[in-house]
Order: C-alpha cells, then structure tokens, then sequence
C-alpha cells in the first residue's frame, strides 16, 4: 500500500470534564464518518498524562488532496447534522501541525537509534 507523504497532526484542547464525551463522540460517530469518507485516519488519542489532550493525526497525498478531503467532509449533512455540534462543544481550542511523513520518519528513526 503507498502511504500518502503529508500527515497533518491535529491537537486538541478539550474542555474541562468532556474528555470522556470527546473519546466516545470520536470512536463511535466521527472516525466512522472520516474512514466513509476516504480520510485516511493513521491515528487517534489522548495523551498519556493530560486525557483533555487529544490528536487525530490524517495522512494525505499533498495540500490539494488535505483541502479537497477536509472540505468534503466538513460540509457534509452526515458530520453537520451529525456529531458536529457534540464534538465542538467538547473543545477549548485546537492547532493543525503539518509535516512530510518522509520528515517524521527520519526523526523517529534517528531517536530510536541514539
């Protein structure tokens, strides 16, 4: 399978009290909705000492296929009239990190091999 070279990593600030909401909004309504949709989803969680910290991490073939993706998935009925206001509600605030996948993965290697 060709792995597609931009990753967008996509952190979350969730609200005080909602990151239990936010988990089950995302397992059980929206990575449903993204994998329908054609997104592909590399990985989803909270952070292991702040659970109000979340990331969903995307892969994509370049800017143009992240724009055209995102664009048709945000405004579809399914996530409007969906999980949309339940999963926004959830969340103080969130910052979208965008790097070849081809960068990370020589840091990561580099690391685990000092």
């Amino acid at each position: 399978m060709h792995e597609k070279p931009l990753i967008e990593m996509r952190c979350y600030r969730l609200h005080a009290g909602k990151a239990q909401t936010f988990e089950k909004l995302m397992q059980e309504q929206s990575l449903p909705l993204l994998r329908s949709s054609g997104c592909e989803v590399v990985y989803v969680g909270a952070s292991l000492d702040k659970p109000e910290h979340y990331v969903l991490i995307r892969a994509y073939q370049d800017l143009a296929d992240r724009e055209q993706s995102q664009q048709a998935f945000y405004s579809s009925a399914a996530w409007r009239e969906g999980p949309r206001a339940a999963i926004l509600d959830c969340i103080e605030s969130s910052v979208d990190f965008l790097q070849q996948r081809s960068v990370l993965t020589n840091i990561f290697t580099k690391v685990n091999h000092e």
